[in-house]
């Protein structure tokens, strides 16, 4: 099994800084700097004295959550909350190698076969075994023809799979993929469910989930509150250590934290540093953790418009990246230049082009002769978050100025997942992270898979990810990761814009919160079995 290290002198910059940041952190509420520590994912950490088991956890977060079956399409919001009632089968570690969740591990000696060792003892919250025959009943459902799961193609990879004893499962790949265990680590295919509520609940499991998660789920409206408490049977006994949990979508980030101010909430996640500054100042704890991701202009290569090069690369000269940076977050952000950003360990620069409206204009005006199209007019799926819709208008007026006519529409998780499945869009804002495990995400962001939202396949590109699969190495498969940023350049199948932070907010009530987890597919992304409140 491969390991995925971080660059050490990047990991050492970003720990550094964050202990400049923890020793001037905030001191209102019950907690001092002296509390504020950095963990081991290199963000920030609270720890006011030694866990306490009970209490109940009030968590706001960014997006709504539509289902809570892990076979359907997840991200963002929904990996977390899923997370919470199933567990992962595996577990991204800070140095980014896999280890051990509800599988004690895998193994492979070629890339193809692939031996996944499940803990002894585990059961689901219902009573039902933990067991191999669950595990290759999940994945099944994954791959079916009808699964709407943005892990189905990964899944159908799996040529066979089976149960060599009720603890292990052997899967047999179509071909060579040296990162088959991190689709166990994050995902529909690393969230089992019991295949005893499947059978039982059939179209009304969604709302009536079953996992072998540290919680379990007392009831959830789709969209709404999800309330869960701690189940009694995890396999590991001291954890979680809450009694109970309320995760509440709550979509503007300013009504966020004033949730956690007031105290209607007990935590929340924000993207801009400066409403983490004024949130301190109002007298709660603020975090900051490292974020690995940004915001890309996502465009649809089927569209008669964004199909061109041109018009891909004239919207990238005509987005003011800077003046996006200080509009939402007073310049604190980051400038993206590149497809990754530069906390990402594999950050290089100079690969995505910059505001120059003159060189958009050219580019646009050449376009018009050539095709003889006059008007230019493009639809930007956006999600309800404020600031998304803030980014939406400001694409808005930069693209107007080059003559491109870019209209906004914000639109529900549920239909957003709906457009970009059936490709009914022109394009869309997204706020996509590209963690550490970088070829893993560029072989899933832009070959050809469900989380390629839009962007087409290339075959230069297509034959990188080959020589991915195939790596024999972590180095080696490492070294291909600048040919992988070479190409992008020229294909542009995104346009990079920026990149906020990631903070957390937390009430005086809060003593335990751990840093988050930059390899994960969400900002939402952190453990909660690890939070603990006073009681």
């Amino acid at each position: 099994m491969f390991a995925f290290p971080r660059t050490a002198a990047l990991a050492t910059l970003v720990v550094a800084a964050l202990s400049l940041t923890a020793c001037s952190g905030n001191t209102g509420g019950s907690s001092t700097d002296d509390d504020i520590t950095v963990g081991s994912y290199g963000g920030q950490q609270l720890a006011i004295g030694d866990p306490v088991r009970g209490g109940s956890f009030a968590y706001g977060m960014s997006f709504s959550v539509p289902t809570l079956d892990p076979a359907a399409a997840i991200g963002g919001s929904t990996e977390f909350a899923l997370s919470a009632v199933y567990d992962h089968l595996l577990e991204v570690q800070p140095d980014g190698t896999v280890g051990a969740g509800l599988a004690e591990g895998i193994t492979t000696d070629d890339n193809i076969v692939w031996t996944l060792a499940l803990r002894d003892g585990v059961v689901f919250s219902d009573g039902t075994d933990f067991d191999a025959d669950a595990v290759i009943a999940q994945i099944q459902r994954v791959a079916a023809a009808d699964s709407v799961s943005l892990s189905a193609t990964d899944a159908r990879t799996i040529t066979s799979m089976v149960a060599i004893d009720p603890l292990t499962v052997q899967f047999t790949l179509s071909g060579a993929n040296s990162q088959f265990s991190l689709l166990l680590a994050q995902g529909s295919m690393s969230m089992i469910p019991s295949p005893t509520a499947v059978e039982s609940e059939g179209a009304d499991f969604a709302l009536n989930p079953v996992g072998a998660g540290p919680f379990v789920v007392d009831s959830f409206t789709p969209d709404g509150d999800i309330e869960l408490s701690r189940n009694e049977s995890y396999w590991d006994p001291e954890l979680p250590y809450l009694d109970s949990v309320t995760l509440t979508p709550v979509l503007d980030e300013q009504s966020r934290v004033t949730g956690v101010v007031s105290g209607d909430l007990d935590a929340a996640s924000v993207s801009s540093l400066s409403l983490l500054d004024d949130a301190e100042e109002q007298g709660v704890t603020g975090l900051e953790e490292p974020w690995y991701g940004g915001y890309l202009f996502q465009p649809n290569i089927e569209n008669e418009y964004l199909s061109d090069i041109r018009i891909r690369e004239a919207i990238s000269y005509a987005i003011n990246r800077d003046a996006i940076n200080q509009v939402l977050w007073d310049g604190r952000g980051t400038v993206m230049d590149s497809f990754l950003v530069p906390s990402q360990p594999f950050y290089e620069s100079g690969f995505v082009p910059q505001y120059d409206p003159a060189k958009a204009t050219e580019l646009i005006d050449e376009y018009k002769a050539e095709t003889g199209v006059t008007d230019i007019s493009i639809q930007l799926m956006t999600n309800q978050l404020q600031e998304s819709a803030e980014i939406g208008e400001l694409l808005q007026q930069q693209l107007a100025a080059v003559g491109i006519d870019l209209q906004p529409v914000a639109v529900e998780p549920a239909t957003q997942i709906a457009n970009i499945v059936s490709g009914d869009f022109d394009a869309m804002l997204q706020d996509r992270s590209f963690p550490a495990e970088t070829t893993k995400i560029f072989s899933q962001a832009f070959g050809a898979t469900f989380y390629n939202f839009g962007s087409g396949t290339n075959p230069d590109f297509d034959a990188l990810i080959e020589q991915v699969d195939s790596a024999s190495s972590d180095e080696a498969r490492q070294a291909l990761i600048p040919a992988m940023l070479d190409v992008l350049a020229e294909w542009l199948p995104v346009v990079p814009i920026a990149s906020g932070g990631l903070g957390r907010v937390l009430g005086s009530n809060v003593l335990g919160f751990p840093d988050g987890d930059p390899n994960a597919t969400s900002s939402e992304m952190f453990d909660l079995r690890q939070v603990w409140v006073s009681q």
